[in-house]
């Protein structure tokens, strides 16, 4: 089976965080995100605050949102928010890396769902002062995280 669910279960650091639909992010942050009509969300993670005490220093990603595609099969997506400026460019691709190799060394359950794709996802808690077209959007792009959008819709 591969549910959200059944991944973090296998997850001593998130056995018992994971929350009914969006109710893992901070309530500023919910209306940010949206689900399709054809799409139901299976869960949401803090993973910020879950790993915390386990990784005080490490620049640690956000939030992990389950979207369910079919009765035994989710689709995974990682989202960040924090300021969308030039200089925020540098913290959140260091999260990026530090999630990627989370999830190779501890969150391999995770890995193993997401079926070799990682979807990024950064969400601005301000105006987006970034040019898409920029060495930043570029910068961005290698890194395999989307472009911020004030709002993702899943």
């Amino acid at each position: 089976m591969a549910t959200l669910f059944a991944a973090i279960k296998q997850i001593p650091a998130l056995t018992g965080k994971l929350k009914q639909g969006l109710q893992a992010l901070r309530r500023k942050y919910r209306n940010a995100i949206s689900i399709g009509h054809s799409g139901k969300l299976s869960g949401s993670i803090d993973i910020d605050t879950a790993l915390k005490s386990k990784y005080p220093n490490d620049h640690r990603w956000d939030y992990c949102i389950g979207v369910r595609k079919s009765q035994n099969l989710d689709w995974l997506v990682w989202v960040e928010f924090h300021p969308a400026n030039s200089n925020s460019v540098s913290d959140v691709v260091a999260k990026a890396k530090w999630l990627k190799q989370w999830l190779k060394t501890h969150g391999m359950p995770l890995q193993k769902l997401m079926q070799a794709k990682t979807d990024l996802r950064w969400a601005p808690t301000g105006p987006v002062a970034i040019r898409q077209a920029s060495k930043q959007g570029k910068i961005l792009a290698q890194a395999g995280i989307k472009f911020p959008r004030r709002h993702i819709k899943l």
